[in-house]
C-alpha cells in the first residue's frame, strides 16, 4: 500500500461467457508474475498572504493551505522563514522553513512541494484621522480640556502661540496639532489642509443649560398677605457635581438671576424664572406657584330695624380677614346696593354687602344680603282747648302742640286749627293737617288729637273748667 520501487504483484484468470463452464484453468501452468512500482503522491504547501495596516508591530503568519493528503495524513507543525517577517511599511514573501509531519503520516508516501515567493506578507500606511474642527463643548464652571483625543501618532504643540490645551470661559479657542514620528515613511494622513506636517484644529466653549433640579420652591401655594414673596425660590446645592454661583450686578460675576413676577403680590398663578448668565446664558427655567385669595367673613345681624329720624341709615355688619394694610390704603372697602335711605319706602330694604377697590381681587368674599327697614315715626298734632263765660265774646283758641316730627320735617304739613263756640256749651276745637310732600309725610304716622272749647252760664263754673283744660291740655 505505500509508495516502493519493487512491489510483487500476481495475475489470475477466470473464463467468462457463455460457454466458460465448459474449460477448466491449468492453475498450475497458468500463474503469472511481475514486479510493479508505487510511486510517492505529491502534496503542495502554499503559505498565507496577509496584509495590515502600519501599527509599528511586526507581522507574521505560519498560516497554510496543503493540498493532497489522503487518509487525514498531514502537516504537523509547519515554521517559516527567518526572513518571512516585517514591521514597517513594504512587503516580504512569506515562504517555509520547515515543516513536520503528523504520526501517521510517511514521508515517502508524498512527495511534499513547498511554493516559494507565492505568500507575502504586506505591511500599508497608517491612516491617521486628525480630529475635526469645529467641536463644541457645553461651559461647566471649570476647565475644560481641548476636545483631542491623545495619541501617539500626533501631539498639541504647546510651543505654538495658537495653541490652548484648556479653557474655561466660553469662547473660540485652537490647538496646533504636530504630527510624531517618521511620518514621510509611515503615515498616510487624510487631511487636506495638514501641511507639513502641522495641522491647526477649533474648538469652542458654548453657554449650557441650567439643572431644573438645582432649584426648588419652598411651597407652591402661598396666602395673600399684600407683601412680595421674593425667597421663596431656593438653590439647592450639589453633592456631586458644580455648585452654581448667583449673579452679581456689582461684579459680572455669577451663574444665575432670579427674576420674581412684578405682580408678585396679589392673588393669582405667578411663574419665577431662573435666567443663566455667562456660561449658563440664554438657558431659563421656570417654576410655577400660586399666591391663594384670603377669605373674608361677614357677619350681619338680620331684621335691622330704624325709626325714621330724617338721617341717612346703613345696616350694620362686622367682618374679619381683610388686611389693615389694604383698608388704611383705600386699596378695598366694603359697598352696600341699596344701603343709604332717608325716605321710608313701603317697607323693608335688602342690602347686597359687596368688596370694592384695587385689592378686592385678593379676597374671597361671601355673598352676603341684609334684610332691614326704616320704620315710621309716630307723630301727634293737638289743637289746644279754651273757655269762656257767656257774657264774654265767643271761645276759639288757633294754638296747637305738636310732639314726634322733625323741626326740619315741619315745612312738609300745614297745620291750622278751626272752632268757635258761642253760648253756653262746649265743641271740638278740630286741628286740620294738610300734607305739602307726599313723599316725606310717609315718613311719619301722624295722629291729630282735637281740643275743646267750653263756655259757661256763669263765673261759679270756672273751677271745674279750668281744671278740666288744664287735665286734657
Amino acid at each position: 500500500a505505500n509508495a516502493a520501487d519493487s512491489v510483487p504483484i500476481e495475475i489470475g484468470y477466470v473464463i467468462g461467457g457463455s460457454k466458460g463452464a465448459n474449460y477448466q484453468i491449468d492453475t498450475e501452468n497458468s500463474t503469472v508474475s511481475f514486479t510493479g512500482r508505487i510511486t510517492p503522491k505529491e502534496v503542495r504547501i502554499t503559505p498565507a498572504s496577509v496584509t495590515r495596516e502600519y501599527d509599528g508591530t511586526p507581522l507574521t503568519s505560519s498560516d497554510y493551505t496543503a493540498v493532497g493528503f489522503i487518509n487525514n495524513n498531514g502537516i504537523a507543525t509547519i515554521t517559516m522563514t527567518e526572513e518571512s517577517t516585517i514591521t514597517d511599511v513594504g512587503h516580504v514573501f512569506n515562504n517555509v522553513s520547515r515543516y513536520t509531519l503528523l504520526e501517521n503520516t510517511i514521508a515517502t508516501n508524498y512527495t511534499i512541494i513547498t511554493e516559494e515567493d507565492t505568500g507575502v506578507l504586506e505591511i500599508t500606511p497608517k491612516t491617521v484621522q486628525i480630529p475635526a474642527s469645529g467641536t463644541a463643548l457645553h461651559y461647566s464652571g471649570m476647565h475644560i480640556a481641548a476636545p483631542i483625543e491623545s495619541s501617539h501618532w500626533y501631539v498639541a504643540d504647546t510651543t505654538d502661540e495658537r495653541t490652548t490645551v484648556s479653557a474655561e470661559a466660553i469662547g473660540e479657542y485652537q490647538v496646533v496639532l504636530k504630527l510624531v514620528g517618521n511620518h514621510d515613511e509611515v503615515y498616510n494622513v487624510i487631511w487636506s489642509d495638514f501641511s507639513h506636517g502641522i495641522q491647526v484644529i477649533d474648538w469652542s466653549i458654548i453657554s449650557t443649560q441650567l439643572n431644573h433640579n438645582r432649584f426648588e420652591l419652598t411651597a407652591h401655594e402661598f396666602p395673600y398677605e399684600g407683601i412680595p414673596y421674593d425667597n421663596i425660590l431656593t438653590y439647592v446645592p450639589s453633592y456631586s457635581g458644580i455648585d452654581y454661583v448667583e449673579y452679581d450686578p456689582s461684579t459680572g460675576i455669577g451663574d444665575y438671576r432670579i427674576i420674581y413676577p412684578d405682580d408678585n403680590i396679589d392673588a393669582g398663578d405667578k411663574t419665577v424664572r431662573v435666567v443663566g448668565m455667562n456660561g449658563y446664558a440664554g438657558s431659563s427655567l421656570e417654576y410655577e406657584y400660586i399666591i391663594q385669595k384670603r377669605q373674608i367673613t361677614i357677619n350681619a345681624p338680620m331684621n335691622q330695624m330704624y325709626l325714621y329720624d330724617g338721617q341717612p341709615h346703613t345696616p350694620v355688619y362686622s367682618y374679619s380677614g381683610v388686611l389693615d394694610s389694604d383698608l388704611v390704603s383705600g386699596g378695598v372697602s366694603f359697598v352696600l346696593t341699596n344701603g343709604d335711605k332717608v325716605d321710608y319706602k313701603n317697607g323693608g330694604y335688602t342690602s347686597i354687602l359687596t368688596l370694592t377697590g384695587e385689592k378686592a381681587g385678593n379676597y374671597l368674599v361671601p355673598e352676603t344680603s341684609i334684610n332691614w327697614s326704616i320704620e315710621r315715626r309716630i307723630a301727634y298734632i293737638a289743637a289746644e282747648s279754651n273757655w269762656g263765660t257767656e257774657s264774654s265774646d265767643p271761645v276759639t283758641d288757633n294754638k296747637y302742640r305738636v310732639v314726634g316730627i322733625l323741626e326740619d320735617d315741619l315745612s312738609i304739613f300745614h297745620i291750622s286749627v278751626e272752632g268757635s263756640q258761642n253760648g253756653v256749651g262746649s265743641t271740638s276745637n278740630v286741628v286740620v293737617c294738610d300734607v305739602l310732600d307726599e313723599d316725606r309725610a310717609n315718613n311719619y304716622e301722624i295722629h291729630l288729637i282735637n281740643g275743646t272749647l267750653i263756655m259757661t252760664c256763669s263765673a261759679n263754673d270756672i273751677s271745674y273748667i279750668s281744671t278740666s283744660v288744664e287735665t286734657e291740655r
